[in-house]
């Protein structure tokens, strides 16, 4: 069932993505106007000559004028030019390190037999308790949405490197004690 539901998903997107349009952003990229225009006129359940259509397609048109974005090569992501592309090329490499490295995805996928093995559960129980735990954690990642846009990642990363190191910390002197 874990590789069932996902595959059943994966398969629906993967039979309807044709069905589904392109995004008039992109279009109007392309010099496609006018698919632009029926699509977005048709998202926004009105005609194609309507003023908000119209003022939509040139706001895009603004928008994609003014970020003209030039092609980065390999070689530029090693350089610490005006766009700091080695200093982001780093940070994105270290999130992903200490994500993996944190343990939280070996706890979710061997969280059953934690709970069998260390807490002696029976199975029912710790594939139960083990959903619990994913639902949470599931659950608990929306706590972000409202989080990052108020107070920024910066005081995020801060704070929560903070309070790993006060738990761990925690941590080191129990088992010291023990």
């Amino acid at each position: 069932m874990p590789l069932g539901i996902p595959l059943a998903l994966s398969l629906v997107l993967m039979g309807t993505i044709f069905t589904m349009p392109e995004s008039p952003r992109w279009l109007i990229s392309m010099n496609r106007v006018e698919e632009a225009r029926t699509i977005l006129a048709n998202l926004k359940d009105t005609s194609e000559t309507d003023p908000l259509i119209t003022a939509e397609i040139e706001g895009i048109q603004y928008s994609l004028e003014e970020s003209t974005v030039k092609k980065a090569s390999i070689k530029d992501m090693f350089t610490m030019g005006p766009e700091k592309l080695f200093y982001r090329f780093c940070l994105c490499i270290l999130l992903q390190f200490y994500q993996q490295m944190s343990g939280s995805n070996l706890i979710s996928v061997y969280a059953p037999v934690i709970f069998q093995q260390n807490l002696g559960l029976d199975g029912q129980t710790s594939r139960i308790l083990s959903g619990g735990t994913l639902t949470w954690k599931f659950l608990s990642s929306f706590v972000a949405f409202f989080t990052i846009d108020r107070f920024g990642r910066r005081a995020l990363f801060m704070f929560s490197g903070v309070g790993w190191v006060v738990l761990l910390t925690h941590e080191w002197h129990q088992a010291d004690n023990q």
